[in-house]
């Protein structure tokens, strides 16, 4: 459905020494799906999500923006110097952290563990991942079935998830995005919390962590180039799922006593 579709590229280790990509062997990089100035506003968006979630933890890819241009080459060409080719476009596109250096900062490895249940994983950061997941309105993942996560093991055995790739979510709120089927979503704004119940007592001290770090997510949206429009929307978006963690009833009745998961849908 894209005309412009994801990349890997491949770095030269001598070609990158002293720049910002040293050491660096392959990064992802996220574009546009189409050429129009949505779609390189729906990369923004992301990466204000990538940035929230470093704000929880280090625990998560980092992200960085790049501004693209794209050249045609005669095919079976490569393109070495860009610089002697007018480019046709030129968008925003995001660099993602590549998952071996995200493994590295946390001491652990990254490990294929396929139907994987909660009791399998380290509870309280699993908590921060599945309220993060329903802060942003993302159900396009899957712990079970290790779609749009990682799984890092450190070496005393303990299992982290690691979500990544946001743009199905309600926070983002692209064109494309459809609700999923089975889980009561309307809308791909309808919240639908997808983790373990904990008792209050454990859920609680993940939800203030949330809390402590409110003024700097808002601010998140403050500093990047994003529609005003969008920008007053997602900031009032979150702010209705900080009034949520603020209420007791809220509280109880979404991550205590509701309709949480046993464990991970597929």
């Amino acid at each position: 459905m894209c005309e412009f579709v994801p990349v890997r590229v491949e770095f030269d280790k001598a070609e990158v020494k002293g720049t910002i990509f040293s050491g660096q062997k392959t990064l992802k990089l996220v574009v546009h799906c189409n050429n129009e100035d949505d779609y390189e506003q729906y990369i923004v968006r992301e990466y204000a999500v990538y940035r929230l979630m470093n704000l929880l933890t280090p625990m998560s890819f980092r992200a960085r923006l790049a501004r693209v241009s794209y050249v045609q080459s005669k095919p079976g060409d490569a393109v070495h110097d860009a610089g002697s080719v007018k480019p046709f476009t030129t968008r925003i596109g995001m660099f993602i952290e590549d998952q071996d250096d995200v493994a590295r900062r946390a001491e652990a490895r990254v490990m294929d563990i396929p139907r994987i249940e909660f009791k399998d994983l380290e509870p309280d950061p699993l908590s921060l991942v599945m309220v993060f997941e329903y802060m942003i309105s993302n159900t396009d993942f899957s712990i079970f079935a290790l779609h749009n996560v990682k799984l890092l093991r450190t070496q005393d055995r303990k299992t982290y998830v690691v979500p990544y790739d946001f743009d199905l979510s309600g926070l983002v709120h692209t064109s494309y995005a459809v609700p999923t089927s089975g889980i009561g979503q309307m809308t791909v704004r309808d919240r639908v919390y997808r983790g373990p119940c904990r008792p209050e007592a454990q859920i609680q001290p993940v939800l203030d962590r949330f809390k402590e770090h409110k003024d700097d997510m808002l601010a998140v949206y403050d500093s990047l180039k994003l529609d005003s429009a969008y920008r007053g929307e997602a900031k009032s978006y979150l702010q209705e799922f900080f009034s949520t963690i603020s209420k007791e009833n809220s509280v109880r009745k979404t991550f205590v006593s509701g309709q949480c998961s046993t464990k991970p849908l597929m």
